[in-house]
């Protein structure tokens, strides 16, 4: 029998986890995440300061507040 092979990823708000069928993909690799979830980061000059993978929930907290920042 052959071995499946999945990604499992985890939500860095609220630890909602998804088990989905791994497809070698080499653009995607760095950042595979289910389909809705977002990838987030922020970097300094110098470092990346946090990264974040974030469910379809926990992203609209994230999209509402970069709109927020952009009106000021």
């Amino acid at each position: 029998m052959a071995k499946q092979h999945v990604l499992e990823s985890s939500c860095d708000r609220c630890h909602k986890e998804v088990v989905t069928p791994f497809v070698r993909n080499p653009l995607r690799a760095q950042y595979d995440i289910p389909d809705g979830w977002i990838h987030i980061q922020a970097n300094s000059k110098n470092t990346q300061e946090f990264a974040m993978d974030l469910c379809d929930e926990c992203k609209s907290i994230v999209i509402e507040a970069a709109g927020r920042a952009r009106t000021r």
